[in-house]
């Protein structure tokens, strides 16, 4: 065997292997000390940005747990509660955080004053975190009336607009005449008539006479009060959505929309409040009653919960007697870009200094600027009517304003410059066009808010015979508002009287808004078509720039808006 021979580095080379493996773990040492080093350095960086993350969240969950108690009570912010610790500096803790104490806190920034100014509310919300501190300020809004192009509550017309002459049929009655000539008892008329579809609206409705809810009438030609017990059936009168039907921006309704043509809703923000779960309930995707569908260009009505109308305005009283201008009685109101001429036979008094200067009862009287907030109450006792209201030669046909002198109407139009919210006692006459003086532009700041207690009318006078008393072209069709009735309904005068008002293709163009307890109609297209057809389109200014002190819902969900830390 021969063995091959083993081959020795050359002299001098057997230690040059030792010194490179010594210096390349040197090297490597080195490099983990200093990662070390700067392990150990950063070490407190590391907690503090993991304390500053958790206080962060910590503010975030402060945030929900203050908007979760602003949606279970919308007058929440109003007063401190004082069961609650995140009113305190202290903080309440944040559940699940254990050894870690994170903790919040809050506080309302904005007053009384503010959130009826501006509509939204500015909260500041502190998190906490082993002494770590982060504040989040941020600013919440109700979904309000405003949000809207069209809201309604009930989806039928005002049954006070009819209740006292519905025609009913009586079990046991079998002559010819039994129905037509017995009618129904109004107030219970007005009572179920004014329920939502999914809560009992139907047509017939029926009730059982008694002497507390008779039915009364003629039976052939002799007068009848009838309380014995039968069973009385009568028709509310309900309003559907038809073919030719179209609404530009966001559409609510607390009831359930009945669709028997192919309106279309341009808005994904259709929606309806009709709840899963009742009777009847709705159909999965199908949140509509009727024969008809949306038409295609649009989109269905989808779930959003109930928006609830305020009992009164009073608040708008409120904000009026402290920042703006009361009227008593039957009051004329003009509007001349940024001043309003005031005619108001029964104020005998100023709330504040210039709102009704000294002068004949008369006598316009001339107000600049156009104070924040203007009301006008009811008068008891004898009055003087406002003049030119009626018109002469002016009878009430249909639905109509009463022109009652003490009740606190106000009548009003002209051209406004800047922001204004007006409310009433009791009804709103538009006599003539209300417009912005810079008009409806990104860039303008003029709007104006129109909320009655009862109904807001768009005047339209007829004589006896049913005919027209303005002349053609000269009746109100154009309102830059966002308008408001709180128990009733926006709708115009004697809309199924006199010759159409569409002659021409003249349309009731609202921009702004239209809030309503009851659908209000505006014309009616028989064999013979009356009043207006309309175009409603929606102001998206009022999302930012608001009517001071406009009402709020009774009950809404508030949202959060912007956010800064």
């Amino acid at each position: 065997m021969r063995l091959s021979a083993v081959r020795r580095a050359p002299a001098g080379e057997e230690g040059f292997a030792l010194v490179a493996v010594l210096g390349t773990m040197a090297v490597l040492t080195l490099f983990l000390l200093a990662t070390l080093g700067y392990a150990v350095h950063e070490m407190p960086s590391n907690r503090k940005d993991q304390d500053g993350k958790a206080a962060v969240a910590a503010a975030q969950a402060g945030l929900e747990d203050f908007l979760s108690r602003l949606n279970s009570n919308g007058d929440y912010w109003q007063t401190v509660d004082a069961t609650n610790p995140a009113f305190t500096n202290a903080g309440l803790p944040v559940p699940g955080t254990g050894g870690n104490k994170a903790s919040f806190s809050y506080r309302v920034l904005s007053t009384l004053a503010d959130v009826g100014t501006t509509g939204s509310l500015r909260v500041e919300v502190t998190g906490r975190s082993r002494g770590v501190t982060r504040r989040l300020t941020t600013s919440l809004q109700p979904v309000g009336f405003l949000k809207y192009v069209y809201y309604t509550d009930i989806e039928a017309t005002d049954p006070a607009l009819y209740s006292s002459s519905v025609p009913a049929t009586v079990a046991g009655e079998t002559t010819s005449n039994s129905k037509g000539d017995l009618t129904a008892f109004p107030p219970k008329v007005e009572q179920l008539c004014a329920q939502y579809y999914y809560a009992g609206r139907k047509n017939p409705m029926t009730y059982t006479a008694s002497a507390a809810s008779p039915y009364i009438g003629t039976k052939n030609g002799t007068s009848k009060n009838y309380a014995d017990g039968q069973t009385v059936s009568f028709d509310c009168a309900e309003i559907q959505w038809i073919t030719g039907d179209s609404v530009d921006g966001p559409l609510h309704s607390n009831d359930a929309l009945q669709i028997t043509g192919s309106p279309v809703f341009a808005s994904e923000q259709t929606e309806s409040s009709w709840p899963p779960g009742s009777t009847p309930a709705p159909t999965p995707g199908h949140l509509w009653w009727g024969t008809g569908a949306p038409g295609a260009t649009g989109s269905p009505p989808v779930y959003f919960p109930a928006v609830s109308l305020p009992d009164t305005n009073t608040k708008l009283l409120d904000a009026a007697t402290a920042n703006g201008c009361v009227y008593s009685g039957s009051t004329r109101i003009t509007f001349g870009n940024g001043s309003m001429k005031v005619l108001s036979p029964n104020t005998t008094t100023e709330n504040r200094a210039g709102c009704y200067p000294a002068g004949a009862a008369s006598t316009e009287r001339i107000v600049s600027p156009i104070p924040p907030a203007i009301f006008v109450k009811g008068t008891t006792g004898a009055c003087t009517p406002l003049p030119g209201y009626p018109m002469a030669g002016e009878v009430r046909l249909g639905a109509s304003p009463a022109h009652v002198c003490g009740a606190g109407d106000a009548y009003v139009s002209g051209t406004i410059g800047g922001r204004t919210t007006l409310g009433t006692a009791n009804d709103i006459v538009v006599t003539g066009d209300l417009k912005y003086q810079n008009g409806t532009t990104t860039d303008s700041t003029d709007v104006l808010g129109l909320i009655a207690s009862n109904y807001v009318w768009v005047y339209h006078p007829v004589d006896s015979s049913g005919n027209n008393l303005l002349a053609a072209g000269t009746e109100p069709h154009t309102i830059q508002a966002a308008v408001l009735s709180v128990a009733h309904s926006f709708l115009v005068q004697s809309y199924a009287y006199g010759a159409s008002l569409a002659t021409g293709g003249l349309k009731l163009n609202v921009t702004g808004s239209i809030s309503q307890k009851f659908r209000g109609p505006v014309g009616s297209n028989g064999t013979t078509p009356h009043g207006y057809s309309k175009n409603y389109k929606y102001d998206r200014r009022l999302l930012r720039i608001p009517p001071p002190y406009f009402l709020q819902p009774k009950q809404a969900p508030w949202l959060v808006g912007r956010v800064s830390g």
